[in-house]
């Protein structure tokens, strides 16, 4: 873990009393530098192998999360590890240490007199201020310096090289703040402003009321992560930066969500949720321990998902025959529409995937640091019902809805829409033999009704009896099917 260079967020210095034995201070430094925490400073009464004394630790932690309570996620990582051990240990302070906010702006060291700007554009789009040393330094004196300083292996520079301000830097040479890159903590936040523009355009008072007190909420939220990350700013020139951020934001997804199609908004609704996942995905790969294993684990997984599509896919044309009192087995789904069933219970189930984000969201603000019993049976029972969810309400149940109404559409007389590879015809049924010697299952044939056709199998045709809502089952070699004219008319 040590050797991977973004494995860290944040940085803490922890002081910490250790009583114990020799081996017990021999364990914890031997803990420490596994990890890559390095000792600071030590001081204490000598320890021996049969005497125990108390010596006092200053510590380096690094670990990965959000700066949202960074201090009291580096005293559950040592408390952790401690009871791992074994250990009398005791983290009297930890606090987080910041990085500077501010940054020496950049330089160019360029020999002679430098070019104008166009010129010196023109030089960096052909490649030949590539060659130029990059310099950071917070004035022209210190650059000049650094721009004629010879470095181990580069080239010795000129005697009349200068330090003139970088392109980037548009001629300001004060100090800047740090880039700070964009992090999970605003991910909430802006979703919520999202979803609280949806609230917004609904004309009910109760869901104008909710869209207001989540638009507040996002607000607030936002004011205090973008306040954390920069603490120099005001606090109210910080809400009003995110309120003027979020609001129209709001407004937006109110405007979309009124003019465009419900499949659009849906469309969008669905990718920022999904956005919103993968980064709890994330964080919480980023946590685990088992991080190692993915390499390897994902790959051997692969070849499993073929095998498992068909079977998968089939359950949900299953359940829309359920209505008619049809098993599977009686007709044929072609193999394509199995795999788009297979793709929508693939998908809804993935709806599962909210508990792991969750999680991974409570590991990156330092609420899940230890294995304690209440955030894994939340893990649990989100995931029993998001999984139960996503399975029966979003795919299966849907699917025997649509088979009842299509068997009421057929007693209507009207012909029911196609439904994965499954399409219903209203046929006029003519025996090729006697009518007496025609296997029938189910009940009894007679060709002056028009039955729908649901689908074969095996060479067995099954028929539905609209009047008697029954499924016939009879060989097709004994049948001749003609598409019905009007299904409320007699056939023949």
């Amino acid at each position: 873990m040590t050797g991977w260079a973004g494995a860290w967020d944040q940085r803490a210095v922890a002081l910490v009393e250790l009583r114990g034995t020799a081996t017990d201070h021999e364990l914890f430094e031997s803990a420490l530098q596994a990890r890559g925490w390095p000792v600071l400073e030590r001081r204490g009464t000598r320890v021996t192998a049969v005497t125990e004394s108390r010596a006092w630790y200053v510590v380096e932690l690094r670990f990965p999360g959000s700066s949202f309570r960074a201090a009291d996620g580096g005293r559950m990582h040592l408390e952790l590890m401690a009871d791992g051990l074994g250990l009398d240990l005791v983290v009297e302070a930890v606090d987080r240490v910041e990085r500077a906010r501010r940054e020496p702006p950049l330089w160019e060291a360029v020999p002679g007199t430098p070019g104008r700007r166009p010129r010196r554009y023109a030089d960096t789009a052909v490649g030949h201020a590539d060659r130029a040393r990059r310099i950071r330094a917070v004035g022209e004196g210190p650059a000049r310096a650094l721009a004629a300083r010879v470095l181990p292996g580069a080239p010795v520079p000129r005697s009349d090289v200068r330090a003139v301000p970088a392109l980037s830097t548009r001629g300001r040479t004060a100090l800047r703040p740090r880039p700070r890159p964009l992090r999970a903590d605003l991910l909430l936040p802006a979703s919520l402003a999202l979803i609280a523009g949806f609230g917004l355009e609904l004309r009910s008072p109760v869901s104008l009321v909710i869209g207001s007190l989540l638009l507040s909420a996002a607000v607030a939220l936002g004011t205090v992560v973008t306040a954390r990350r920069q603490p120099e700013q005001p606090v109210r020139a910080v809400a009003l930066r995110v309120a003027a951020l979020f609001v129209p934001a709001a407004l937006a997804a109110a405007v979309a969500h009124h003019f465009a199609p419900p499949a659009v908004w849906l469309a969008l609704a669905v990718a920022a949720a999904a956005t919103g996942v993968l980064a709890g995905l994330g964080l919480l790969v980023r946590h685990a321990t088992w991080r190692v294993l993915l390499p390897w684990l994902v790959p051997a997984l692969v070849p499993c998902v073929p095998g498992l599509l068909p079977s998968l896919g089939l359950s949900v044309p299953a359940f829309y025959l359920r209505p008619f009192g049809i098993d599977l087995e009686d007709v044929d789904v072609p193999a394509v529409h199995a795999v788009r069933a297979t793709l929508k219970l693939i998908g809804c189930t993935c709806l599962w995937l909210l508990a792991p984000a969750m999680l991974g969201y409570l590991k990156h603000f330092h609420a899940a640091v230890r294995d304690r019993w209440l955030p894994y049976l939340g893990f649990v029972l989100i995931s029993a019902y998001c999984l139960g969810t996503g399975v029966w309400g979003l795919a299966l149940a849907p699917a025997e809805e649509a088979g009842r109404r299509a068997v009421e559409a057929a007693a209507a007389g009207r012909t029911p829409a196609p439904y994965y590879g499954i399409k219903p015809e209203w046929m006029c049924v003519t025996p090729v033999t006697e009518l007496a010697k025609v296997p029938v299952e189910g009940g009894e044939l007679d060709p002056r009704k028009a039955y729908v056709l649901l689908g074969d199998a095996d060479g067995r045709a099954v028929l539905w009896d609209a009047q008697a809502k029954a499924a016939l089952k009879i060989p097709l070699a004994s049948l001749r099917l003609v598409p019905a004219g009007a299904p409320r008319r007699p056939c023949g």
